[in-house]
């Protein structure tokens, strides 16, 4: 896989060229015009996560110079909130009423829709005739060229970090464990979207060391991607709850928007509920007992692909000394005219 650590492969020299491939991904999909506009922004949103949580296993080695980083890629994937906001609380309203595009019973909520609709139109436009992608893809491939800067050269705070490949996941692993514990506590919308963000961190990181485990830890993996998609579904929820609650224009009627908030508190209550056994399941353990599992799993795995690699090799040797102890084939008779 394309952000995968190789087996084998300098730390230092991953991070580097999986930071760059990524900012470079991120500047071409941006400028591809053949491509919708919200799958542009999609993906370049997804790129830059990505990096970020490279960056993450970074601070504890360069911590200045990481902290900077992760600030402009911030501020570039904040300069398509709007538009991405816009698109999402359209599609996050057809979702929790269906059919609203067929449907003239419901005329509150369908005109509500035209509206959101129109500010969607509008947004894509300003950001079209402000030349934003122009302006973040040169960012983006500035970044690119900055990778250099808050990756340290191998050795040194390198070695101390990465004595196993486990040691800054599990701080990562941390931070999802703690959001989730106050996300259930809070019960704030600010509290969920905290534990996303720290859930689709911490499963990058992973994805992009799963590479140097001769078993990768698959199933967790596939439920780190459920829960993040739970979680990000509750996030559009707050979006369009903010939305509809700041512009007036949208629903007028109180009774209105206090019938779409109950179908938004029915559905984020239901995704709550589904996430939280998931997220008890990955962040049962401690972060440093999960470390140490983590290693164990490394070192196990690491002892059989060695243990595999030698009985190769040796049954490559045997076959070579039965080869080379075989008796001469007897020589062909010659045949007379």
């Amino acid at each position: 896989m394309a952000f995968t650590m190789r087996p084998g492969e300098p730390t230092t020299q991953a991070i580097r060229r999986r930071a760059r491939t990524q900012l470079g991904r991120a500047a071409d999909v941006l400028t591809d015009t053949k491509l919708p506009l919200s799958e542009r922004i999609h993906e370049m949103r997804t790129s830059i996560k990505k990096v970020r949580a490279l960056v993450a296993l970074s601070r504890a080695a360069a911590p200045r110079k990481a902290h900077r980083a992760d600030r402009r890629l911030h501020k570039l994937a904040a300069v398509t909130s709007n538009l991405r906001d816009a698109e999402i609380v359209v599609k996050t309203l057809d979702a929790i009423v269906p059919g609203l595009t067929r449907s003239r019973k419901d005329a509150a909520l369908v005109k509500a829709r035209l509206r959101l609709v129109t500010r969607l139109r509008g947004a894509e436009r300003a950001f079209n005739a402000a030349s934003v992608a122009e302006s973040v893809t040169v960012q983006l491939l500035r970044e690119r060229h900055r990778v250099r800067g808050w990756v340290p050269p191998h050795g040194g705070a390198w070695n101390k970090l990465w004595r196993e490949p486990c040691v800054g996941l599990s701080k990562t692993y941390r931070r999802a464990r703690s959001a989730m514990a106050h996300a259930y506590d809070d019960l704030s919308p600010d509290a969920f979207h905290a534990w996303r963000k720290a859930v689709k961190t911490h499963r990058y990181q992973m994805l992009f060391l799963q590479g140097v485990w001769p078993r990768p830890p698959t199933t967790h993996l596939a439920e780190l991607e459920q829960l993040g998609e739970m979680l990000g579904e509750e996030h559009d929820l707050a979006v369009l709850e903010e939305t509809v609650a700041r512009d007036l224009t949208c629903l007028p009627l109180d009774s209105d928007r206090d019938r779409l908030r109950a179908l938004i508190d029915l559905r984020r209550r239901a995704l709550r509920a589904e996430a939280r056994p998931i997220g008890e399941r990955l962040f049962r353990e401690r972060a440093r007992i999960f470390r140490r599992r983590l290693q164990d799993r490394f070192r196990t795995d690491a002892q059989l692909g060695g243990d595999r690699r030698e009985r190769t090799e040796a049954d490559q040797d045997d076959a070579a000394v039965e080869v080379r102890d075989a008796p001469a084939p007897a020589p062909a008779p010659l045949r007379m005219a």
